[in-house]
């Protein structure tokens, strides 16, 4: 699974590439507190007849351990994807994020996935190209995608 996403830390730039070893989903939440900050809310997986706690999906380790030994490289970065239903541009929610559940980018689309590959037994792996950081203030780059697939090709070749 590939695509562009914002990163979430100063030291994620446009134009990077996060590998995601786990995900979490970052709008399944559930007050805490008063509900007038956001410290006032935690993540949550809503479980059927169980309590609700936090889960991590995790990528497929020997795919991880591929790419670490085969690309690893200053651009390259290893890490949870905080991902939901929506696209955080408010650089202290990404923040809270990021401190709080080591989020390190995010998506629409990888903890679902990574929840129907676990079920299913299929070894799967997030590749998020960096298309711009909200954070920094890096204004969202459209090349970013070629760059991703190069990448991509470059593993699969190597697979």
């Amino acid at each position: 699974m590939l695509e562009s996403h914002g990163g979430y830390t100063k030291d994620i730039h446009k134009g990077d590439i996060v590998i995601g070893t786990d995900a979490i989903n970052i709008t399944s939440v559930e007050p805490k507190g008063e509900g007038k900050n956001i410290e006032d809310y935690e993540i949550t997986t809503f479980l059927h007849n169980e309590e609700n706690k936090l889960i991590f999906r995790k990528a497929d380790k020997k795919l991880v351990e591929f790419i670490k030994e085969k690309f690893e490289g200053d651009n390259l970065h290893f890490g949870i994807i905080g991902s939901g239903d929506i696209f955080n541009k408010n650089p202290e929610v990404i923040k809270h994020l990021n401190e709080k559940y080591g989020a390190i980018c995010e998506d629409m689309e990888c903890v679902s996935i990574y929840q129907v590959a676990e079920i299913f037994k299929i070894p799967v792996v997030s590749i998020k190209g960096i298309s711009n950081n909200e954070v920094l203030r890096e204004k969202y780059d459209y090349t970013v995608s070629n760059k991703l697939q190069k990448f991509v090709w470059n593993i699969i070749e190597a697979i």
